[in-house]
């Protein structure tokens, strides 16, 4: 018996196989086309606003949440095919990318006021790419004004009568500031003081008159703000 109608059912089968081959790896090949993917990129926000520089308040109370990050939501379009992956690639033209995949952070601290762009490729497994971007500004707060930050002045003078002669103690505390206070002091009657530390003079009584009330005031002069209360003065008595 011939062996040839047996290698003809042979290279039939082996044609069939490829084609089934062909078909089912290479979509072209059956006259299905790759679908391209599709992706959305968003923002959780477009604009972070920031906030005042120290000693500045915003007077809206609207700048500055704290926040100078942005979540990234990439949304690639099914195609269908359950077999095809996708990678996520991110480019940024400021700040840095933190995470990866469908939904990563946007760190911009620290960037400078602008318009800045964040871009996402996505590659699928099949090696077909799609691409989308999102916008962000950052701006600085427009109705910053400096901090209203007075201090509280306390002052104490002698509770007793001073002898004429003996040296008269006077101090001073300024609370709630954020630089050391300078204190401009005033006596009168007129009277020489010396001021050994901070907060602090001591007064030569010896030529004010006997049973006279002296009056100390002293102001706080390094505040660069308009405070209502810059100082505080009292009052002693010169025993007879």
């Amino acid at each position: 018996m011939s062996s040839r109608p047996y290698l003809k059912l042979i290279l039939i089968f082996v044609a069939a196989a490829s084609a089934l081959s062909l078909w089912h790896y290479s979509p072209e090949a059956s006259g299905r086309p790759a679908i391209k993917p599709k992706v959305k990129l968003t923002a959780s926000t477009s604009e972070i606003i920031l906030p005042c520089p120290p000693r500045y308040t915003s007077q809206s109370r609207t700048c500055g949440s704290g926040s100078t990050s942005v979540t990234l939501t990439a949304v690639a379009e099914d195609t269908g095919d359950p077999e095809v992956l996708y990678t996520y690639n991110y480019t940024v033209s400021g700040g840095r990318i933190v995470g990866e995949g469908k939904n990563t952070t946007w760190e911009l601290s620290g960037v400078q006021p602008g318009d800045y762009l964040a871009t996402v490729e996505v590659v699928s497994t099949k090696n077909l790419k799609a691409t989308d971007s999102v916008h962000v500004r950052i701006s600085s707060c427009l109705d910053c004004v400096l901090a209203l930050s007075c201090p509280t002045v306390d002052i104490e003078c002698p509770v007793q009568s001073v002898t004429a002669g003996a040296p008269a103690v006077v101090t001073a505390n300024a609370k709630g500031m954020e630089v050391e206070p300078d204190y401009e002091w005033t006596v009168k009657p007129t009277a020489p003081f010396t001021s050994s530390q901070t907060g602090q003079i001591t007064i030569d009584t010896k030529d004010l008159p006997k049973g006279s009330t002296i009056s100390v005031k002293v102001e706080v002069t390094n505040i660069d703000v308009v405070c209502p209360i810059r100082g505080k003065d009292c009052t002693f008595k010169i025993a007879k």
